[in-house]
């Protein structure tokens, strides 16, 4: 059945490539249109409002842990890596891997972050080095996010269950997730040896620390704005928003953000106009990861001008 559409696909792109082509540029504008209708039936000085009395010292701390959060990514994606005979040292890696936020700030679905494999290969790394590290660094990612978000789902099919509910029992389960997911990798995809136990728990411990404090990040804004959920609930809700946020009709998530916590949020007490207000501080620690990026660029450009 798929081969038939598959078919009419390819003959349609090959027949109009002018139309494939432009509705390529037009998709990740759909979740700012999304976003741009939301404001509109939003009551703009209830948002504005929002904003203003938000505890900006909390917003502030949430940005600066974009500091540690992009320490940990990069040197997660050093130790993947090196599973694959490429050193990098601490410095050099946090710098590509944070030009490659850079790039993914503005590219849907955050595609842009690929831009680590050029670096790689002018390093002398290959481009299939650069490549599957840099695939593994998101498919962990993703794997993370998307045991976060399955416990938001536990959390509506099982209500009954106090154990889904329990901040230990999740964050262990977290982390085992986390260590089953990173075996898995470097054993499938695997360069010449097999990983050893000490950098798959390496990796996997990176990985749930640069997530904790993600979450600990979002959470921050949420006090900020005065506002509470129960943590598994919050964390799992972050997770489900995360994966649609990274769909390819959006730039930084922005408009995807929105309609799915106006929909994970549903039953809970929280505004839209509180939704819209938090979305707009998590736009800003994008903005920041993107800062870090382009300071990284200065960097790079300053040295090959000497």
């Amino acid at each position: 059945m798929l081969n038939p559409i598959r078919s009419k696909f390819l003959t349609l792109s090959a027949e109009h490539p002018l139309l494939f082509k432009q509705g390529k540029r037009i998709l990740p504008w759909i979740g700012v249109l999304l976003f741009g209708i939301l404001l509109y039936r939003s009551d703009l000085s209830a948002v504005y409002e929002e904003v203003r009395s938000a505890t900006w010292g909390w917003i502030l701390l949430s940005v600066v842990l974009g500091i540690p959060f992009c320490v940990l990514k990069s040197e997660r994606w050093r130790l993947l890596l090196v599973e694959r005979e490429v050193a990098l040292s601490f410095g050099e890696a946090f710098r590509i891997f944070t030009l490659g936020l850079l790039a993914g700030l503005v590219t849907p679905g955050q595609l842009g972050e690929l831009y680590k494999i050029v670096d790689i290969k002018k390093l002398g790394g290959s481009y299939k080095d650069g490549f599957m590290s840099s695939v593994g660094d998101r498919i962990l990612d993703l794997l993370l996010i998307m045991a976060m978000a399955g416990f938001y789902f536990l959390l509506k099919l099982f209500p009954s269950v106090l154990l889904f509910t329990n901040v230990y029992f999740f964050s262990f389960t977290i982390l085992i997730f986390s260590f089953v997911s990173t075996w898995l990798w470097l054993r499938i995809f695997k360069k010449k040896k097999k990983a050893s136990l000490q950098l798959i728990f390496k990796v996997s411990s990176l990985t749930f620390g640069a997530y904790t404090i993600y979450v600990f990040r979002l959470l921050i804004l949420f006090w900020a704005l005065d506002l509470s959920l129960p943590l598994v609930f919050f964390t799992s809700a972050m997770g489900v928003m995360s994966i649609i946020s990274l769909l390819p009709l959006s730039i930084m998530g922005v408009g995807l953000r929105e309609v799915s916590l106006f929909q994970l949020l549903a039953t809970t007490d929280i505004t839209e106009n509180q939704i819209i207000s938090f979305s707009l501080f998590v736009v800003l620690l994008y903005l920041f990861n993107g800062i870090i990026g382009a300071v990284s660029w200065i960097w790079q450009y300053g040295r090959t001008k000497r």
